[in-house]
């Protein structure tokens, strides 16, 4: 019954957030970050913060103003780490698994918590990629060199300037509310 009624409270939040009527709670966000960071360092796999969690981290230290969700990623190489060890911690701090897209093609779960998501993604190649169209191949050379920056005053690694650049544009430093990577022309590039 309690996750029927956080799944159902998880529908909602977003429809409202669709509609520009809520946004990231950046208090509950917080704890949301500390519980899989807390997780994820203790099973010893580095989570980096990925899309516009990560913009957010690396442009304003805090989460951008018309962010609906927190993005997280991880590598291959700790898929089993994350499996075992990651997400019986994440559900054990009252995390509600809403969303499990576990297939060859794509590693993204969805938790939900107090009205707000996290989605977690497994970065590798040929798996489908979060905010561009087909496998993540083009993203992955640009994840690194990861950086360390804070958020809402938790260190967390984030992806490399260029990964940033090539989701947000040359100007990715500057806000541009309601912007998707979709919109962007890289045509051009």
């Amino acid at each position: 019954m309690i996750a029927l009624r956080n799944w159902i409270g998880t529908k909602l939040t977003r429809i409202e957030r669709a509609r520009g009527k809520s946004k990231l709670n950046k208090l509950k966000a917080k704890k949301l970050i500390d519980i899989v960071l807390d997780a994820s360092e203790a099973a010893g796999i580095r989570m980096f913060v990925s899309e516009g969690t990560a913009l957010g981290a690396v442009r304003q230290q805090d989460f951008i103003d018309d962010d609906t969700d927190i993005d997280f990623g991880f590598l291959p190489q700790d898929l089993e780490v994350y499996r075992n060890q990651v997400i019986p911690q994440i559900v054990s701090s009252g995390m509600v698994l809403i969303k499990n897209s576990d297939r060859p093609t794509k590693c993204l779960q969805t938790y939900h918590k107090e009205g707000e998501s996290v989605d977690i993604h497994m970065w590798a190649p040929g798996m489908e990629c979060p905010d561009v169209p087909g496998p993540c191949d083009v993203l992955l050379p640009l994840l690194e060199p990861f950086q360390e920056v804070t958020l809402a005053g938790r260190k967390v690694w984030a992806p490399s300037n260029a990964y940033l650049e090539f989701l947000y544009g040359k100007d990715y430093l500057t806000p541009k509310p309601r912007f998707k990577p979709s919109q962007l022309d890289r045509s051009t590039d």
